[in-house]
C-alpha cells in the first residue's frame, strides 16, 4: 500500500528577545526634556519667592517704618493750646471731644488724654481729649427740722454723699424729736462734691422715750428701738375704722421720760375692725 506522503511543515522559527522598538527610546527622551524643563520653572518660582520674602522682611521695614512718639502733658490746658502741641509732636487728634467732670480742674480745660500723656505710641496715632465740665456737686437744701432718716437715705442713694449723723446737747429735750435735724455742715447753699460728706446734727435725746405718736415711727423701728436699749416691748391690737391699720395710737411710757434698761413698755397699734363674733388678737381662753 502507498503510504501517505508525509507531509512536512516548516518548523516555526524559535522566538527570540524582541529589541525595544526605536520609538520607545525617543519617548524617554521627550520625558527627561519635560522634566528638565519643570524643574528649571520650579527653581525659577522658588528663587522669586525668597527673593519676595528678602524684600518684606528686609526691604519693605525700612520703607514703612514709623518715628515712635511720646503723648506730651496737655493737663490744665487751653482745649486749642492742646491741640496745637499734640499736632507738633506728630499725633492726630480726634475731632470728637469728650467732657467729663472733675474736682480739681477748671471747666472747659483739658482733664487728660487717650493715649495718656507720657506713652510712647507711633507718629500718627489719633488722641482724644477729654476737657472737663465743671465739678460734680450738689448745693445743699436747709435740712433743719426734717426726719435725719429720710435726708441720710436720700442724699447717699442718689447723691453718692457720705452722711454722718451726730448728735448735740440741747436745753429742753422735751422740745425736739429724736429723729429731728436741728443743724448741719456744710450750710445750706453750699455745695459739696460727689463722694463728699455731709454731717446732720440731731438732739441728744437718745437716752429718754421719744413721742411714737407723731407718725415718725414705723413698727419695726419701735422694735429696733427696744432691742436698742433692752426693753421688753408689748405690742397691743385696738380695732379702729377711725385711723389707718398700723397707726400707733399710743404708748405706757410718757415721752421725754427716762429709760431703765430692762424696762417693759406697751405700744397700741390700730387694727382693721373685727368682724361680728371675731376676738381681738391677744384676748379670749
Amino acid at each position: 500500500p502507498k503510504h501517505a506522503a508525509k507531509v512536512e511543515t516548516a518548523s516555526e522559527p524559535k522566538k527570540g528577545k524582541e529589541e525595544e522598538p526605536i520609538i520607545s527610546k525617543k519617548v524617554t527622551e521627550d520625558e527627561v526634556k519635560k522634566e528638565n524643563k519643570l524643574l528649571l520653572i520650579l527653581g525659577s518660582i522658588f528663587t522669586g519667592i525668597v527673593v519676595l520674602v528678602t524684600a518684606i522682611c528686609v526691604i519693605l521695614p525700612r520703607v514703612t517704618d514709623v518715628d515712635n512718639v511720646k503723648v506730651p502733658e496737655t493737663s490744665g490746658m487751653e482745649e486749642l493750646k492742646a491741640e496745637e502741641l499734640l499736632i507738633e509732636e506728630g499725633l492726630r487728634v480726634n475731632s470728637e471731644l469728650k467732657k467729663i467732670p472733675s474736682d480739681t480742674i477748671e471747666e472747659g480745660k483739658v482733664v487728660k488724654t487717650d493715649p495718656a500723656s507720657g506713652r510712647t505710641v507711633k507718629e500718627g496715632t489719633e488722641v482724644t481729649i477729654y476737657v472737663s465740665s465743671g465739678a460734680n456737686a450738689l448745693t445743699l437744701e436747709d435740712y433743719t427740722n426734717r426726719n435725719y432718716i429720710e435726708v441720710k437715705a436720700i442724699l447717699e442713694s442718689t447723691y453718692n454723699i457720705s452722711v454722718k449723723v451726730e448728735t448735740k446737747e440741747v436745753d429742753n429735750p422735751s422740745d425736739y424729736k429724736a429723729s429731728m435735724i436741728i443743724g448741719q455742715s456744710p450750710s445750706a447753699g453750699e455745695k459739696v462734691l460727689e463722694g463728699g460728706t455731709l454731717i446732720l446734727y440731731i438732739p441728744n435725746v437718745e437716752d429718754v422715750y421719744p413721742d411714737f405718736t407723731t407718725g415718725d415711727f414705723s413698727l419695726a423701728e419701735i422694735q429696733d428701738f427696744a432691742k436698742k436699749y433692752n426693753l421688753q416691748l408689748n405690742i397691743k391690737q385696738l380695732p379702729t375704722d377711725e385711723f389707718p391699720a398700723g397707726t400707733i395710737l399710743g404708748q405706757s411710757r410718757q415721752p421725754n421720760s427716762r429709760i431703765a434698761s430692762g424696762a417693759s413698755f406697751t405700744i397700741t397699734i390700730a387694727q382693721e375692725p373685727l368682724n361680728e363674733g371675731e376676738i381681738p388678737e391677744g384676748e379670749g381662753e
